[in-house]
């Protein structure tokens, strides 16, 4: 039985039907590595957005530091107009 189907499914298909079995197997291994392809695409999506807002996050902390940054220098220069108007008042009594 096994003869005549192997005999027959060449005669129908032109192929050995261990070939075409073998072909079958590698298909699904084929398959299968897609599927891990995929899964793994979407976990390398997944940890791209998560870089994407942690780089929000540190560009924001960054601005927040820069107008702090600002801020402290614009009370720096304010401080040192007045130490040179208390100089000066010193030096005019």
């Amino acid at each position: 039985m096994k003869k005549f189907r192997n005999w027959f499914f060449k005669l129908l298909t032109g192929y050995d039907l261990l070939e075409y079995e073998d072909i079958l197997r590698y298909a699904a291994k084929v398959n299968k590595s897609s599927q891990e392809v995929l899964e793994l695409t979407a976990s390398i999506h997944d940890d791209n957005k998560k870089i994407l807002e942690l780089n929000g996050r540190i560009i924001e902390a960054n601005q927040r530091a820069l107008e702090t940054s600002n801020k402290t220098i614009e009370h720096c220069r304010s401080v040192l107009l007045l130490c040179q108007e208390v100089k000066a008042n010193e030096t005019l009594d």
